[in-house]
């Protein structure tokens, strides 16, 4: 008989307000970068200053494209995708000693 209970949700991601952490570092991303472009630039409608929504919404639509992006594929995409490619071996070329060994006298 079993002492304590077991909780189901024990494999279940680490969210933060249903946001992965690729999620959260690709949103501050984001935000820096349009923030320090519309930074420069002021966007006025009449006399209002719109610079702060254009802000908003390009990081929206960034957002939104980043996670159309990412949808089908699985946890941790972007974490595993810079692994894989920040790999030194990956970019070395020589020759495969498994497919193909190096025979003596040839």
């Amino acid at each position: 008989m079993l002492r304590y209970p077991i909780h189901r949700e024990i494999d279940q991601s680490v969210t933060l307000g249903g946001l992965e952490p690729d999620d959260l570092v690709v949103l501050a991303v984001i935000g820096y970068v349009v923030g320090s472009l519309t930074s420069a630039v002021h966007v006025r409608i009449g006399p209002v200053d719109a610079t702060l929504l254009v802000s908003f919404g390009a990081i929206a639509a960034a957002f939104s494209l980043w996670l159309y992006f990412r949808r089908g594929r699985p946890r941790y995409y972007l974490r595993d995708l810079l692994r894989m490619t920040s790999e030194p071996d990956v970019w070395t070329v020589t020759p495969d000693l498994q497919a193909r060994p190096l025979l003596r006298g040839e």
